[in-house]
């Protein structure tokens, strides 16, 4: 799957997600990062709607990286806030934003904004399958302290139904009679194996998700994959309602199904009051 599909970047920790943070840190991938533009087909149907719901009112872009958002949330509402853990990546989009507010944060920690402040959050590019599990329901547990009362979450996560979940190695490279862009192409091949044997040891296989080393950015990133079963109890348990999944083409997933043709998918959910209310 390609990085500038799949990833954003976040925070992490817990044993081998660690080397995610300093990946997605990097200045080149703010600067890839900078040209992304519009909603991506299950953003839109899922904005669709709930924007009449929370127009005017306060919106929270989380993992915002190079703004490919923020022009469609601040159309809904001009009461908005984009964070991303990366350095580069908020330099990135307050260039490209001049005067919009955008902050450096951890989405683990959202203690700066009070609680039930804002009506949806929004969190990009399967941003929150870069933690490991227990940070992913921290961060959980901390946009549904931030949402109002019946407050909108979107989110895209990567589906573990597909198959396969990765390529095994890394594809051969491509053929060229230049000899420095071949040596480059064949050392960038070689780092691939190499990183991919190092950290397939430190996936990890559990009931209902998987933390795995896919093939994004020539095998870099340890990625939470989730099935849509697993994801809806998941989101129950931190005080969400689900109403709503969409694949990567937009279409709406009926209950049950698991979509297995999309690589990853997109949730919508509603804040269902305090758990143990």
């Amino acid at each position: 799957m390609s990085r500038r599909l799949d990833y954003d970047a976040w925070a992490v920790s817990g044993a081998g997600m660690r080397d995610n943070r300093s990946a997605w840190s990097a200045a080149k991938v703010a600067a890839s990062y900078r040209a992304d533009e519009g909603l991506q087909p299950g953003e839109a149907a899922a904005l669709e709607l709930v924007a009449g719901q929370v127009r005017d009112r306060p919106i929270l872009d989380i993992g915002v990286g190079g703004g490919r958002t923020t022009p469609a949330l601040r159309a809904i509402s001009a009461d908005y806030v984009g964070v991303d853990f990366a350095a580069d990546m908020v330099a990135a989009c307050r260039a490209r934003f001049p005067g919009v507010d955008i902050r450096q944060m951890d989405a683990r920690d959202l203690s700066v904004f009070p609680d039930r402040r804002f009506a949806l959050a929004l969190f990009a590019y399967n941003g929150i399958d870069y933690v490991g599990h227990a940070d992913r329901l921290r961060i959980l547990a901390e946009i549904h302290r931030v949402l109002a009362d019946g407050g909108w979450l979107l989110f895209s996560s990567h589906n573990r139904a597909v198959r396969p979940l990765r390529a095994w190695h890394p594809a051969l490279p491509r053929l060229t009679a230049n000899p420095l862009i071949l040596a480059r192409r064949l050392a960038g091949w070689l780092a691939g194996i190499a990183r991919h044997m190092a950290r397939r040891q430190l996936e990890e296989a559990h009931p209902g998700y998987a933390i795995i080393n896919d093939q994004g950015d020539n095998f870099r990133f340890l990625t939470y994959y989730i099935d849509i079963a697993s994801q809806r109890a998941q989101l129950a348990t931190a005080g969400f309602a689900v109403a709503d999944v969409f694949d990567a083409a937009g279409r709406s997933v009926a209950p049950g199904q698991d979509a297995s043709d999309s690589p990853w998918v997109y949730y919508l959910a509603r804040r269902a009051g305090d758990r143990g209310e």
